[in-house]
């Protein structure tokens, strides 16, 4: 016997965005190991702990900054709008950090993603 499950389109879309969420912080997170190599390849010479430890931050700080403004703004203009900016800034975001020729373009470019992603509070 086959058994339908209809699951309102509401929570299939929560369930999409809480698995995107999860992809996206495994992901980012899963750079914490290779970050000092990578700040020694884009030059740095000394105090890479310091840096590895800034650049892998900052985003959380600027995302805790803006978190309130972004949700103020979500609900003057609504959710969909704003999942679609912080979509769309952590795309060209992430393809900038590519990008980066030194440290501090790279912590510059970290510290905008969490200015502009505000993906988490509005997502669940």
């Amino acid at each position: 016997m086959y058994l339908s499950l209809k699951i309102p389109r509401a929570q299939k879309d929560l369930y999409l965005i809480a698995l995107g969420v999860f992809i996206a912080q495994v992901a980012f997170s899963a750079v914490t190991p290779f970050l000092p190599s990578y700040l020694l390849q884009l030059g740095l010479k000394s105090h890479v702990s310091l840096w590895s430890g800034m650049v892998f931050s900052i985003n959380y700080l600027t995302f805790g900054i803006m978190a309130p403004i972004w949700g103020s703004v979500s609900d003057r203009s609504g959710k969909k709008l704003m999942m679609l900016r912080a979509g769309i800034g952590m795309t060209i975001t992430y393809s900038l950090m590519a990008f980066a020729k030194n440290p501090l373009q790279l912590l510059l470019i970290r510290g905008l993603n969490g200015m502009i992603s505000g993906w988490w509070q509005q997502g669940i």
